[in-house]
């Protein structure tokens, strides 16, 4: 199962954020390249800050869990979140920063473990350490499909 927290899988994961420009074709939804890593960014932030994504789940997703998390299977495209990244302002010059932003928060997120103030993610509820790296690698993968990474 991949994880940031493997050092191959965080490596390629690096490579695939160096294929990204701005001209890098979107292949499904609205966000552009730059909304798509601040979108990556701020979420791994959120996790590393121990601040919350918004309210925990009101009963356990044990499905959602396991289909997000735990089985090999591609994500759904275009499911919305809380937040929709697709409506953010962001201009083309903060490019090459919100990459650099995304690839550190991986990294980060690499050697990271949780704690006491660790947030519950919205629609997993609580996570393990290795699901949150889980998670951290699922999201990048899906986005980086998204614009042909």
């Amino acid at each position: 199962m991949k994880t940031v927290g493997d050092e191959r899988v965080l490596a390629d994961l690096g490579v695939r954020f160096g294929r990204l420009s701005l001209g890098s074709p979107r292949r499904w939804g609205k966000m552009n390249v730059q909304q798509m890593l601040a979108h990556l960014a701020v979420g791994m932030e959120k996790v590393l800050a121990d601040e919350p994504f918004g309210p925990p789940p009101q009963r356990p997703r044990t499905f959602l869990k396991l289909f997000f998390i735990k089985l090999p299977l591609p994500w759904p495209r275009g499911v919305r979140g809380s937040r929709d990244p697709a409506g953010m302002d962001i201009p083309e010059s903060d490019f090459e920063g919100l990459r650099q932003r995304a690839v550190d928060a991986l990294a980060a997120m690499a050697v990271w473990s949780t704690g006491p103030g660790t947030p519950q993610h919205p629609a997993f509820g609580e996570l393990t350490t290795r699901e949150w790296q889980r998670w951290a690698y699922r999201h990048a993968d899906h986005h980086l499909k998204q614009f042909s990474a």
